[in-house]
């Protein structure tokens, strides 16, 4: 199996999360910085397809902090985030006001049951109390098995 990043981008919102881009000379990692102490914070993953727009993996509102404590809880992304942390970077909650790093997807993120195609993953970080996520990740990328 190969993936391809085709696209990534990433937004913040300047307020929680001062910034949030690659690092100058390195393709593969990329830097946030938090602002503010996050003692909770949700979680919104989409998958789907580009080209039928289906919807393969939909994941909403969910307790950022209960999955650190046990990523098994969702079992799908367990293992992507995992290989994404840098350095074990964020491991607990609260989050703390500091600089993280990730590391960009590549073909060991990917579950080896994955469908051939291109798809989008959007990951939206949210915070109580903000009406717009604080954090978010527009992934598009292509998988395809080799003969």
């Amino acid at each position: 199996m190969q993936s391809v990043m085709e696209s990534l981008e990433t937004k913040c919102d300047h307020d929680v999360i001062e910034y949030f881009h690659k690092l100058p000379n390195n393709s593969s990692v990329y830097t946030f910085r938090v602002l503010k102490t996050a003692p909770i914070f949700f979680i919104d993953i989409n998958m789907r397809s580009i080209r039928s727009q289906q919807i393969m993996y939909k994941l909403n509102h969910f307790d950022g902090c209960s999955f650190l404590k046990n990523p098994l809880i969702s079992k799908v992304m367990a293992y992507p985030l995992k290989v994404m942390i840098v350095n074990n970077t964020i491991s607990v909650c609260p989050i703390v006001a500091k600089v993280y790093y990730l590391q960009n997807m590549n073909s060991r993120t990917i579950a080896p049951f994955h469908p051939a195609g291109r798809y989008q993953i959007t990951v939206r970080i949210s915070v109580p109390r903000k009406h717009v996520p604080i954090m978010e990740i527009i992934m598009r990328y292509n998988v395809s098995y080799l003969k």
